[in-house]
């Protein structure tokens, strides 16, 4: 009976470890993506339905010309994971916060309920385009395009981490 018992212990505690090993992992899945490509996009289009130029061109200016990214293939949740390097003093690892897009035959697509945002990355063409929506189903405030091209890892390594240096460098000040 105590064998039994012993035996029955030791099953429940090692379904528990596998259990919290499980929830680990699928926590911190962007870690164990695996790359798909780095990517360099450059601003091609800003425009809209219903605002002015005024309005265009300041949307303009707050978005650099050029991005650098990855996108990464999310195995675990199934999900492409699309990271953007961030300015110079923005972010500890010098990347923006993970975006997470649905994969189809031809594009990669997520929405942002929290900001309203549309993104849809072509795989054919590599275009890149970024909707502000009103709400799910309103209409768009405006969109922008980037058209990407694949770089190599060692020119998005170098660039994340001179931004991830620009940052730890203001926190020293």
């Amino acid at each position: 009976m105590i064998k039994f018992l012993k035996r029955t212990f030791y099953v429940i505690l090692g379904l528990i470890a596998l259990g919290g090993a499980w929830l680990y992992v699928y926590s911190n899945s962007d870690k164990f993506a695996k790359d798909i490509a780095y990517l360099e996009c450059s601003l091609r289009d800003v425009g809209s339905d219903a605002k002015d130029k005024r309005f265009l061109d300041k949307v303009r200016a707050a978005y650099s010309d050029n991005a650098v990214g990855r996108l990464s293939n999310d195995w675990i949740e199934g999900k492409v994971l699309l990271n953007w390097i961030a300015d110079e003093g923005e972010a500890e690892d010098g990347l923006v916060s993970t975006i997470k897009l649905d994969a189809s035959i031809s594009s990669y697509a997520g929405y942002t309920y929290s900001a309203d945002i549309r993104r849809t990355f072509n795989r054919n063409t590599l275009l890149y385009t970024w909707e502000k929506k009103e709400g799910y189903n309103g209409k768009v405030i405006f969109w922008m395009t980037r058209q990407c091209v694949i770089i190599d890892k060692r020119i998005f390594e170098a660039k994340r981490k001179k931004s991830a240096e620009a940052t730890k460098a203001k926190q020293k000040i």
